[in-house]
């Protein structure tokens, strides 16, 4: 969960950055993305070889969602764009 990590840092040293409503309704869809795939990827770990494939697709669904928002950008330049975007 390197992006809500990384949100929780700035937060707790900086204060919330300065984002207008898009930018701040990405990065949370970013968080429960990663918040999501946690969870399916515990899950799988319990299972059987039998069940694995039916949490593949999602697990892909999941990590392409969180590339569609980010374009698989590190958490901090991530930040940065959604900060530029509020300033244009």
């Amino acid at each position: 969960m390197k992006y809500a990590s990384y949100l929780g840092q700035v937060i707790k040293n900086q204060g919330f950055p300065k984002l207008n409503e898009r930018a701040i309704q990405d990065y949370f869809n970013v968080i429960y993305l990663e918040g999501q795939l946690a969870a399916y990827k515990k899950m799988k770990s319990k299972l059987n070889n039998d069940e694995l494939h039916k949490f593949e697709l999602e697990l892909f669904k999941l990590n392409n969602g969180i590339t569609k928002i980010t374009g698989n950008l590190p958490p901090r330049e991530f930040l940065r764009l959604l900060i530029n975007r509020e300033r244009t």
